[in-house]
């Protein structure tokens, strides 16, 4: 995380995202594909795109009716697997993993680059009442010896101490939901994979804003954003020399 200098700092995956149905209405999606491997393409020469199954159930007295349909989802990929943007019509995700440039701005610089053209579309101006719900997610990937326990570590909620981690055949999902008036925040802990060098916990922190804004404010209220999460995870680490 940003707001203290860690040497080896936790982070596994840093991820921003952008949902706006509004900028590509009315669009193919093979006209999305094709204008974001042209703009993309130099810093994201690799295309993977996957497809999604989306299936809706409804009910009427006895009878269940459900209706199928598949929405294409585009991965573009740095040349070293580095980084991920991933986007349909709907949203536009950019996934920064390892190795983390080590701050925040860097990731959201090139992030804004990726969701400027998004948002522009092919043309050259943009229009400030394009509205959006914006998020973030810091996933954490905490590697401790087999007798240390992550209560020791972490702390964010109650009863923490009841989880037997130390137990190589316990594994453990831990979730809180943060109150906050303007953003949905949900931490997670969990247990991963346990071998006799070591226990692997993934600290997950997530924020996804609860009300739409002007695109046009979007890097300033992402920022308040990540000061938000990033004061929390450091709320909840009780020892600041594990990532030393």
């Amino acid at each position: 995380m940003d707001k203290k200098s860690l040497k080896k700092p936790p982070i596994k995956e840093c991820v921003i995202e952008l949902y706006s149905s509004m900028p590509w209405k009315g669009y193919s999606e093979i006209e999305v594909e094709s204008f974001f491997q042209n703009h993309l393409k130099e810093d994201f020469p690799i295309n993977r795109p996957s497809t999604e199954t989306q299936i809706e159930f409804n009910f009427k007295g006895d009878r269940s009716y459900h209706s199928q349909s598949l929405k294409k989802r585009y991965r573009f990929l740095s040349e070293n697997n580095s980084k991920v943007v991933q986007l349909n019509q709907d949203m536009c995700v950019f996934n920064q993993l390892k190795p983390y440039p080590g701050s925040f701005e860097l990731v959201l610089s090139q992030a804004l680059s990726v969701f400027n053209n998004y948002m522009k579309c092919a043309s050259s101006s943009l229009k400030p009442s394009v509205k959006s719900l914006f998020g973030i997610r810091y996933v954490n990937e905490l590697k401790l010896l087999p007798y240390e326990k992550i209560s020791d570590y972490i702390c964010f909620a109650p009863n923490i101490n009841s989880i037997k981690e130390n137990n190589l055949d316990t594994s453990y999902f831990l979730q809180v939901k943060v109150p906050h008036d303007l953003y949905d925040i949900v931490l997670t802990l969990n247990h991963v994979t346990s071998s006799l060098e070591e226990n692997i916990h993934v600290f997950d922190l997530y924020g996804k804003s609860k009300n739409e804004i002007n695109f046009l404010d979007f890097e300033e209220e992402i920022k308040k954003m990540q000061l938000e999460v990033e004061t929390l995870f450091f709320k909840s680490i009780l020892k600041d020399n594990m990532f030393d």
